[in-house]
C-alpha cells in the first residue's frame, strides 16, 4: 500500500467524483449530511494542525454504504 498523495485526495474531494454523485442521486439527505461533516472536520483539522484534507476526504465518504444499501436511509 503506498502513500495517499494530495492530488489523489483532491479527486476524491471532487463533487462530480462518481462515487459522490451516486450518493447524491441516491441517498441526497445523506450526501448533505457528508457534506456537513465534511466542513466541519476540516475546520477542525486545521485548528489542531492534522492533515484537513485527508479529513476532508474521510468525512465525505463515512456514509458512503447508505448509497449501496437503502434499508439504511
Amino acid at each position: 500500500m503506498g502513500t495517499v498523495t494530495p492530488i489523489q485526495l483532491l479527486d476524491l474531494t471532487r463533487p462530480d467524483h462518481p462515487l459522490l454523485r451516486q450518493l447524491l442521486r441516491e441517498a441526497s439527505g445523506t450526501y448533505q449530511h457528508s457534506l456537513q461533516v465534511a466542513n466541519l472536520a476540516e475546520q477542525a483539522a486545521e485548528r489542531i494542525g492534522v492533515e484537513p484534507l485527508l479529513i476532508r476526504a474521510g468525512a465525505l465518504y463515512h456514509d458512503i454504504g447508505k448509497a449501496m444499501n437503502r434499508s439504511f436511509h
